[in-house]
């Protein structure tokens, strides 16, 4: 049975370690339902892999030769995906997502 790449585990591991820090702060600082928070969560990462897969797509064929970079560089991509998130869930027009009552 082949081994995995490290950079798929790594996507993994980041992306469960994204969710739950994002269900953590819903069921610990507001009211908004998980099921709902769960939903614009995956919503919010499908459009963040659109848009920015491509790139991150390129960096990892640049550096395809170093596992440890793609690592690095799906490790920030979940870093930025979260800090990117929390921002526009604040910013909405009417109001914080985190401050709705359920």
């Amino acid at each position: 049975m082949a081994r995995p790449k490290p950079f798929v585990l790594a996507w993994c591991l980041s992306t469960v370690i994204s969710l739950l820090y994002f269900i953590r702060y819903v069921v610990k600082y507001t009211l908004v339902s998980v099921p709902e928070s769960i939903m614009v969560f995956l919503q919010f990462y499908i459009v963040f892999g659109l848009m920015f897969g491509i790139l991150f797509y390129f960096l990892h064929q640049f550096f395809r030769r170093f596992e440890w970079v793609n690592v690095c560089i799906i490790s920030a991509a979940h870093v930025l995906f979260v800090y990117l998130l929390f921002h526009e869930l604040n910013s909405f027009p009417w109001g914080s997502f985190f401050e709705r009552a359920p």
